[in-house]
């Protein structure tokens, strides 16, 4: 079976495109919505809490 050659380049350019595109996609939503994690609260924050706040949240 003899595929031209053409054929295989313009294959070649619309997986590279679609590559592209899906690792486009992935980078920009690298850090976006901040870190990945939630900051510790402070100690001064825990201690003035009551128990009354801490049910209502």
């Amino acid at each position: 079976m003899l595929v031209s050659r053409k054929l295989l380049f313009r294959r070649f350019l619309v997986r590279l495109f679609f590559t592209t595109l899906l690792l486009t996609y992935l980078l920009s939503a690298c850090g976006l919505k901040g870190p990945l994690y939630l900051p510790l609260p402070k100690t001064d924050e825990v201690n003035r809490t009551s128990p009354n706040e801490a049910e209502k949240k």
